[in-house]
Protein backbone atom coordinates (compact mmCIF):
# COMPACT_ATOMS: atom_id res chain seq x y z
CA UNK A 1 0.00 0.00 0.00
CA UNK A 2 2.75 2.27 0.65
CA UNK A 3 3.97 2.15 -3.24
CA UNK A 4 0.46 3.19 -3.90
CA UNK A 5 0.34 6.55 -1.67
CA UNK A 6 4.10 6.99 -2.85
CA UNK A 7 2.52 6.95 -6.96
CA UNK A 8 -0.22 9.17 -5.69
CA UNK A 9 2.30 11.31 -3.92
CA UNK A 10 4.62 11.98 -7.19
CA UNK A 11 1.66 12.51 -9.18
CA UNK A 12 0.44 15.16 -7.29
CA UNK A 13 3.79 16.99 -6.84
CA UNK A 14 4.61 16.49 -10.70
CA UNK A 15 1.07 18.13 -11.62
CA UNK A 16 1.83 21.16 -9.10
CA UNK A 17 4.96 21.58 -10.86
CA UNK A 18 3.23 21.68 -14.01
CA UNK A 19 0.80 24.36 -12.76
CA UNK A 20 3.82 26.50 -11.52
CA UNK A 21 5.51 26.32 -14.59
CA UNK A 22 2.59 27.26 -16.50
CA UNK A 23 1.90 29.81 -14.04
CA UNK A 24 5.08 31.66 -14.54
CA UNK A 25 5.13 31.27 -18.17
CA UNK A 26 1.73 33.18 -18.55
CA UNK A 27 3.13 36.03 -15.79
CA UNK A 28 6.06 36.16 -17.86
CA UNK A 29 4.28 36.62 -20.83
CA UNK A 30 2.13 39.45 -19.13
CA UNK A 31 4.83 41.18 -18.40
CA UNK A 32 6.65 41.25 -22.19
CA UNK A 33 3.23 41.95 -23.24
CA UNK A 34 2.99 45.09 -21.19
CA UNK A 35 6.43 45.94 -22.34
CA UNK A 36 6.27 46.18 -26.08
CA UNK A 37 3.59 48.97 -25.35
CA UNK A 38 6.13 51.25 -24.80
CA UNK A 39 9.37 49.63 -23.53
CA UNK A 40 13.04 50.48 -24.31
CA UNK A 41 14.48 48.02 -26.10
CA UNK A 42 16.72 46.72 -22.83
CA UNK A 43 13.70 46.02 -21.25
CA UNK A 44 11.71 44.01 -24.22
CA UNK A 45 14.65 42.18 -25.23
CA UNK A 46 15.04 40.94 -20.54
CA UNK A 47 11.43 40.40 -20.62
CA UNK A 48 11.36 38.52 -23.72
CA UNK A 49 14.39 36.32 -22.19
CA UNK A 50 12.25 35.56 -18.88
CA UNK A 51 9.10 34.70 -21.33
CA UNK A 52 11.61 32.28 -22.80
CA UNK A 53 13.43 31.10 -19.84
CA UNK A 54 10.01 30.39 -18.46
CA UNK A 55 8.75 28.68 -21.80
CA UNK A 56 11.85 26.18 -20.74
CA UNK A 57 11.16 25.82 -17.58
CA UNK A 58 7.53 24.79 -18.45
CA UNK A 59 8.49 21.95 -21.02
CA UNK A 60 10.86 21.00 -18.75
CA UNK A 61 8.26 19.94 -16.08
CA UNK A 62 6.02 18.68 -18.97
CA UNK A 63 8.81 16.16 -19.54
CA UNK A 64 9.49 15.53 -16.09
CA UNK A 65 5.73 15.46 -14.86
CA UNK A 66 5.19 12.69 -17.50
CA UNK A 67 8.01 10.72 -16.65
CA UNK A 68 7.25 11.49 -13.21
CA UNK A 69 3.51 10.21 -13.74
CA UNK A 70 4.72 6.97 -15.94
CA UNK A 71 6.35 6.23 -12.56
CA UNK A 72 3.94 6.75 -10.30
CA UNK A 73 1.34 4.74 -12.64
CA UNK A 74 3.50 1.75 -12.78
CA UNK A 75 4.31 1.60 -9.05
CA UNK A 76 0.70 1.91 -8.44
CA UNK A 77 0.35 -0.90 -10.83
CA UNK A 78 2.92 -2.86 -9.25
CA UNK A 79 1.20 -1.92 -5.71
CA UNK A 80 -2.44 -3.24 -7.08
CA UNK A 81 -0.57 -6.50 -8.80
CA UNK A 82 0.94 -7.00 -4.71
CA UNK A 83 -2.66 -6.81 -3.09
CA UNK A 84 -4.19 -9.55 -6.00
CA UNK A 85 -1.56 -11.77 -4.98
CA UNK A 86 -1.91 -11.48 -1.23
CA UNK A 87 -5.35 -11.85 -1.82
CA UNK A 88 -4.90 -15.08 -3.89
CA UNK A 89 -2.41 -16.26 -1.08
CA UNK A 90 -5.24 -15.36 1.76
CA UNK A 91 -7.85 -17.09 -0.52
CA UNK A 92 -5.69 -20.50 -0.84
CA UNK A 93 -4.62 -20.42 2.78
CA UNK A 94 -8.30 -20.26 3.72
CA UNK A 95 -8.47 -23.60 1.05
CA UNK A 96 -6.06 -25.31 2.48
CA UNK A 97 -7.36 -24.80 6.09
CA UNK A 98 -11.02 -26.12 4.78
CA UNK A 99 -8.78 -29.11 3.14
CA UNK A 100 -7.10 -29.70 6.51
CA UNK A 101 -10.72 -29.48 8.60
CA UNK A 102 -11.96 -31.62 6.45
CA UNK A 103 -9.45 -34.33 6.23
CA UNK A 104 -8.66 -34.49 10.33
CA UNK A 105 -12.61 -35.33 9.67
CA UNK A 106 -12.61 -37.77 6.99
CA UNK A 107 -9.93 -39.73 9.86
CA UNK A 108 -11.71 -39.35 12.68
CA UNK A 109 -14.36 -41.16 11.09
CA UNK A 110 -12.64 -44.13 9.63
CA UNK A 111 -11.07 -44.90 12.92
CA UNK A 112 -11.90 -48.02 15.12
CA UNK A 113 -14.22 -47.46 17.51
CA UNK A 114 -11.88 -47.70 21.07
CA UNK A 115 -12.14 -51.29 22.90
CA UNK A 116 -15.04 -51.27 25.15
CA UNK A 117 -13.25 -51.68 28.76
CA UNK A 118 -14.10 -55.12 30.43
CA UNK A 119 -16.38 -55.38 33.23
CA UNK A 120 -13.95 -58.04 35.16
CA UNK A 121 -16.86 -60.94 34.77
CA UNK A 122 -15.78 -63.78 32.54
Amino acid sequence: MNKGVAAKRDLDDAQTALAVAESTLTGAQQAASLLRAGARAEDLRAAELRVQQAQETLQQARTTGRAKIEQARAALQAAEQSALEVEAKRQDAQVARQTTVQKQADLAAHRPPPPMPSSGRP
